[in-house]
């Protein structure tokens, strides 16, 4: 019996981090529809020895490989994708905010989005989807906090098909204050997302879910239909009530010329014409008693707008008070 300190060492497996083990529980429990921490942690989080798995965008965006849908059929993975050609089929991509339409994307968003998306279609699985977490200030404004875009992406029948479950996921006031990791609800082929997708040359599957054929030149993007209205933009004076001057009544036939009467007897006063009637005077314009009410639309939607300036803080209290009663008055 050889003595215990004669022995050789064996060497022990070596215990997997915590990091990395959470990586994998958050892995193989999302099933594709909720993701969390994975955003804040780095781009080794969720890595296996079978290739990457998450790509990191920002502080809170990523692009990451999670396990396709129950019951969805296979995907086209890997699919090779061209950057530019990604981007331009994206970009041109609309939502619906506040009823009015405007870019899915902000101006440079898809500048970081577009290389982690093309290499995670590049290593993606038929049995894997794409998860993106888009974070960007959507509104144009460095005033406005950040939103996140949500999405579930994959290439099926030659066509690149994106789910958005929300296009403007508002989380950033709550991650300060909590200092809690967000919680992102992705989008699924089975349950209607909130956002309402809209792109010239692609097909909707349903308002959320947005289908590029791969195969055809993307269609130009046009510009947003409304731009956003900001502070320093005032809105147009309204035109004051225009009144037409009535034409004037034809003037009257001239009186007929006097006729020259005998010279009467020296006792009688000369005959003298009578004199002529007076022309009438044309009638007086009817002015009206006040001008004309605006459109009552239109008041409306000024003071929504006016509304909406001073929640995001963009007007003083002073500045909404005095706008909304001249527009009150105007009434």
């Amino acid at each position: 019996m050889i003595p215990a300190a004669a022995r050789p060492l064996q060497r022990l497996p070596r215990p997997r981090s915590s990091a990395a083990l959470v990586a994998a529980i958050l892995l193989a429990v999302s099933g594709g529809t909720s993701v969390g921490a994975l955003a804040a942690e780095p781009n080794s989080l969720g890595n296996t020895p079978s290739g990457r798995q998450v790509w990191r965008i920002s502080d809170y965006g990523n692009v990451q490989l999670a396990p396709r849908e129950p019951g969805a059929p296979e995907n086209q993975h890997p699919a090779r994708l061209q950057p530019d050609l990604l981007k331009a089929h994206l970009e041109g991509a609309t939502t619906l905010v506040d009823g009015v339409q405007r870019p899915l994307f902000a101006p440079d968003e898809l500048d970081a989005d577009v290389g982690p998306l093309v290499e995670a279609f590049g290593r993606a699985r038929p049995d894997q989807d794409v998860l993106l977490v888009s974070v960007a200030r959507h509104e144009g404004n460095f005033l406005v906090a950040p939103t996140a875009i949500t999405a579930r992406l994959f290439v099926a029948n030659g066509r690149l098909n994106i789910v958005v479950r929300d296009a403007r996921t508002d989380f950033y006031d709550k991650v300060r204050g909590t200092n809690m990791t967000p919680t992102w609800h992705m989008g699924s082929r089975t349950t209607p997302g909130k956002a309402v997708l809209a792109r010239a040359g692609a097909s909707n599957t349903r308002p959320d879910w947005l289908v590029f054929d791969l195969a055809a030149a993307p269609i130009a993007a046009t510009p947003a239909v409304a731009p956003e209205i900001t502070a320093t933009s005032k809105a147009a004076p309204m035109p004051a009530p225009a009144y037409v001057q009535p034409p004037a009544p034809p003037a009257p036939p001239a009186p007929p010329t006097a006729v020259a009467t005998p010279a009467a007897p020296a006792a009688m006063a000369p005959a003298v014409a009578p004199a002529p009637p007076k022309a009438p005077s044309p009638p007086a314009a009817a002015m009206p008693s006040h001008p004309a009410l605006p459109p009552a639309g239109d008041a409306e939607q000024r003071l929504e707008t006016l509304k909406r300036l001073h929640e995001k803080g963009l007007i003083t209290r002073e500045e909404y008070e005095r706008k909304r009663k001249e527009i009150i008055d105007a009434l």
